[in-house]
């Protein structure tokens, strides 16, 4: 019967640690990420950020001039990847 109690109390403190585990995570507070597929507009820019394949992107489009700028960013960086004149594309 020894065997049985002690096999119960051993059984007992790991549920007990498992389960203070998970209550520490579950009140842990949750990463900071950027959300993808918002979009900001005003009469002189729009912003819009999206996840690409290099991660999360950033568009820039001058309203007024039809130039896009595009940047990734990461935890670390912030990098141009391309601009854009879209008034050449569209013959303006």
């Amino acid at each position: 019967m020894k065997k049985t109690q002690t096999a119960c109390a051993v059984l007992s403190l790991t549920a007990a640690f498992l389960g203070g585990m998970v209550v520490m995570r579950a009140l842990q507070a949750p990463p900071a990420t950027a959300e993808a597929s918002q979009v900001l507009f005003n009469q002189r820019v729009t912003l819009m950020t999206a996840a690409t394949g290099n991660g999360d992107s950033l568009f820039v489009l001058d309203n007024a001039s039809g130039r896009m700028a595009i940047y990734t960013a990461d935890a670390r960086k912030f990098e141009l990847i391309a601009t854009q004149d879209f008034s050449k594309i569209a013959g303006n």
